[in-house]
């Protein structure tokens, strides 16, 4: 495991209360509900997290921790 996320926040709509872990170049999103892992997972981290619009690189396949701030959707 190279990084867990759990991104918990309102919307404006509904909470939004997923949880994320990263291994290589995928990432998973698990389900506590069911502890498992949520159907059509894992994806590719470069196919999710790509660049932004004006940017070259998204964050790299080989990461070694995680973090999720609001700030900057």
């Amino acid at each position: 495991l190279d990084g867990y996320v759990h991104i918990w926040l309102f919307n404006g709509v509904e909470v939004v209360d997923n949880a994320y872990f990263f291994k290589g170049e995928h990432y998973y999103q698990y389900d506590s509900d069911t502890d498992r892992v949520v159907e059509g997972w894992p994806r590719l981290i470069r196919e999710d997290f790509g660049p932004k619009p004006g940017e070259t690189e998204g964050i790299p396949d080989n990461i070694d921790s995680v973090f999720f701030d609001t700030r900057d959707k």
